[in-house]
């Protein structure tokens, strides 16, 4: 077992993948309480850990953390069957004998994380990851009734640390979740926990209301959304307060509240640029502006930047366009000029603004998001936002066609009558889209573009935009067929199928009938794969898909025999679709047709016993045998040999199916 053990966790210290079966993941599991990847007891594995904790080596470590973090909660499940080891019996985990074994092994790996996290001098990874595990854990242990393991750990690690945000958070929701299971007792001393870490400094209120204030603050009270953001925001109030009486310790805080992550720094901001006195602009702008310039760009945060600066500007209204001038002209505040205008409301000016920086590199597209999900832009009339969605098009960013879609659909919801005043923008975004055949990767860009297209196209074949649109989605169908995954949705694939059929069929069929490989991928597309009742295909008019296929007879019919659905089902027995019995009718002499249909036949998604789906066409096929043209008679008669023939493979199948299950 060590040996075995101390292989494994070499491994895991080496390798990069992340599944959770992977070393890692299998090391870990060694150390679960219960279902454990071990027969090894709860002795042997804190031996273990004990002898491998003597190592320099800092990814070890934090397995080993990680370790003990997954064996103090033992709240767990796995799913073990046959699969794991073939048809031999799984190997038993240890389980605790009792109560105490239980207790004895929890406890101690308890015990050995508030050792970790308050040892002097370790690495700093290893002295947050046991804190953050152990911090994050107190709540499962509570519940199973570990008090005084988590009273003496709380108060051993919070007695080096002082701010510990994850403990006090975890036990909060012990206290505001577990009510009814809790005595009063235990719910007094648990409170003296969460007491016991709750800052009395300015300095570390700053660091837990500000930066790390968790999201069910004030912590151990079940209260509504309302009531909550109300407490929250209370909260951060008299601390502004406060601070008013000692503004040296906000301004040797800025630096800190200025960089990594910042729970509540942009309100908190705000209520610092609404104050009036201690906090006015003339004294703060310089301050939190050179606290933020002094961060290094990766880790610099502009919540607590723009928070104030829209405080400060809904404070003093008149300064609302000196602030957001100050921000565009500078490459390190700019990137917070969208937040400040989504807080303050958009307004014309704003725009040209955001156009300028855009043009000067100093803005991403990326960064215009959230006047998206803000609704920012809803109170400007089209004119005015269209030159931003121009710029945007027109901005060499890989992400500005996706940002475009979104600030058009989200500008236009709820008013599809300012499309119309959009037209220009919408074909930019189609020419965009279809660029090089490779559209942007998203669900929500997908879906926008599919409304904002359907929108174009429904304007019908007499508009000339639409027809253009019409003509570019069928050159984007096409060249497409080159990339995985970049073919149009079906809802617009149908949409070019039923209503422009003359604009985009010429150019899709003569894609299909110049190139084998075109057509065998074009199948995919337009076939029942897609959709097997009602594929895409049966939008296009049947008199222009016969027409074509008349046209180009050694290519066209044998495609028309292997997308065209060969049966129509739903209403009553199945029977030959209408349009495949016009293939038949017309182009049923020709081999490469039949073995159209005979592809077709054995292409299917299908879920259960494959006897329904083959027994559906017996019939069907053998009406066939009375045609009248002799080559189909024989086919037909073929046919209905070979699908009985896999209507008895499928019944044998089954059978050994339901052998299997019954051993």
């Amino acid at each position: 077992f060590d040996t075995a053990a101390e292989l494994l966790l070499r491994l895991a210290a080496t390798e990069t993948e992340n599944f959770a079966n992977n070393a890692t993941g299998i090391f870990v599991g060694i150390f679960r309480t219960y279902l454990g990847n071990t027969e090894s007891d709860g002795d042997a594995r804190l031996a273990l850990f004990d002898e491998l904790w003597d190592t320099a080596d800092v990814t070890k470590k934090t397995i080993l953390v990680d370790a003990l973090t997954g064996a103090s909660n033992p709240m767990v499940f796995r799913l073990v069957g046959a699969e794991t080891q073939g048809a031999r019996p799984a190997l038993s985990s240890w389980l605790p004998s009792s109560r105490q074994a239980e207790s004895k092994y929890v406890t101690g790996c308890i015990f050995r994380l508030a050792k970790i996290a308050t040892e002097s001098g370790a690495d700093s990874t290893v002295l947050t990851r046991a804190r953050s595990g152990l911090g994050r854990e107190l709540c499962a242990l509570l519940g199973r009734g570990y008090v005084d393991a988590v009273e003496q750990a709380v108060r051993q690690v919070a007695s080096e640390v002082g701010h510990w945000p994850d403990a006090a958070t975890s036990m909060g929701q012990f206290l505001a979740y577990h009510p009814e299971s809790v005595d009063p007792q235990t719910a007094a001393r648990v409170r003296s926990l969460v007491a016991a870490l709750q800052p009395d400094t300015l300095d570390s209120r700053i660091l837990h209301l500000v930066t790390t204030m968790p999201w069910d603050f004030p912590l151990g009270e079940k209260l509504e959304a309302d009531e909550r953001r109300q407490r929250q925001e209370r909260a951060l109030r008299e601390l502004a307060d406060d601070l008013a009486e000692a503004p040296e310790v906000l301004a040797n805080a800025l630096p800190k509240l200025s960089r990594g992550e910042q729970s509540r720094a942009s309100f908190f901001g705000q209520i610092l640029g609404e104050g009036v006195g201690v906090f006015a602009p003339e004294t703060w702008l310089e301050r939190i502006d050179r606290a933020v310039t002094e961060v290094p760009e990766g880790d610099r945060n502009l919540s607590l930047l723009c928070g104030y600066y829209i405080g400060t500007a809904k404070a003093h209204p008149d300064m609302a366009p000196v602030l957001k001038n100050r921000m565009v002209e500078s490459p390190v505040l700019a990137p917070g000029f969208p937040s400040v205008c989504a807080g303050l409301g958009v307004v014309p000016a704003d725009i040209y603004l955001a156009i300028g920086a855009l043009q000067r590199r100093l803005l991403s597209a990326a960064q215009f998001a959230v006047w998206g999900w803000s609704g920012a832009l809803d109170k400007l009339r089209p004119p005015q936002v269209a030159p931003l969605f121009d710029a945007l098009l027109t901005t060499p960013d890989d992400k500005a066609l996706a940002i475009t879609l979104d600030l058009i659909y989200a500008y236009s919801f709820g008013r599809p009558e300012s499309f119309d005043h959009l037209r220009r923008q919408i074909r930019m975004c189609v020419k965009e889209y279809v660029k090089d055949g490779k559209p942007p990767v998203g669900v929500s860009s997908t879906h926008y573009f599919e409304q904002l297209t359907g929108w174009m196209l429904r304007k019908g074949r007499e508009d000339d935009d639409a027809c253009a649109t019409a003509l570019d989605l069928a050159k984007f169908l096409v060249a497409s067929l080159r990339h995985v995954g970049a073919d149009l949705p079906i809802s617009i694939t149908c949409q070019l199928l039923s209503d422009f059929p003359e604009v985009v069929w010429p150019y899709i069929g003569a894609a299909v009938v110049s190139d084998r490989g075109q057509a065998l991928l074009m199948e995919l597309v337009l076939g029942k794969l897609q959709n097997n009742d009602t594929p895409p295909i049966l939008s296009l008019p049947e008199a222009t898909l016969l027409a074509w296929c008349h046209a180009y007879p050694d290519e066209a019919p044998a495609f028309a025999a292997t997308v065209v659905p060969a049966l129509k089902t739903g209403q009553g027995r199945p029977m030959l679709h209408p349009t495949m019995n016009r293939v038949i009718d017309e182009f049923g002499e020709r081999a490469d047709v039949l073995r159209g249909i005979e592809r077709n036949i054995g292409t299917y998604s299908w879920t259960g016993s494959t006897m329904g789906y083959y027994e559906q066409y017996v019939e069907p096929i053998r009406e066939l045998t009375a045609h009248r043209i002799p080559t189909v008679r024989r086919w037909a008669r073929r046919m209905v040999g070979v699908l009985r023939d896999r209507i008895e493979d499928a019944r044998d199948e089954d059978a050994e199916h339901d052998a299997k299950w019954d051993i």
